[in-house]
């Protein structure tokens, strides 16, 4: 078996910022708060990082919309015009914010 069987990662290539770019790309990667290989790859594929933190917390506020939802049509069931207005006011954010996390997980809402 040769070495270059045993490693599991590609030879890795050098990525030449251009003169006078550095502190740009530096300070966008640093904001990122990723290293300098996740904030590149990123740039180049799109949101390649798993982070299951993220899903749980998503997850979480997808269930508390859901109990809100279920609060206002509570509250829609009132004869109060002034109170159905906001109550469908809160439905359509709570709709956005499901679409949103919905998009997240890669799934249609």
């Amino acid at each position: 078996m040769s070495d270059a069987s045993k490693n599991e990662y590609p030879q890795s290539f050098t990525v030449k910022i251009p003169k006078g770019r550095e502190q740009e790309f530096y300070a966008k990667q640093k904001a990122s708060g990723q290293s300098r290989n996740a904030y590149v790859m990123e740039a180049c594929f799109g949101d390649t990082r798993h982070r299951p933190g993220e899903y749980k917390l998503l997850g979480q506020i997808l269930a508390k919309c859901g109990l809100l939802a279920q609060a206002l049509r509570g509250l829609s069931q009132r004869p109060d015009e002034e109170l159905l207005g906001v109550v469908r006011e809160c439905f359509e954010e709570l709709r956005i914010i499901r679409t949103a996390i919905m998009q997240r997980f890669g799934r249609k809402s």
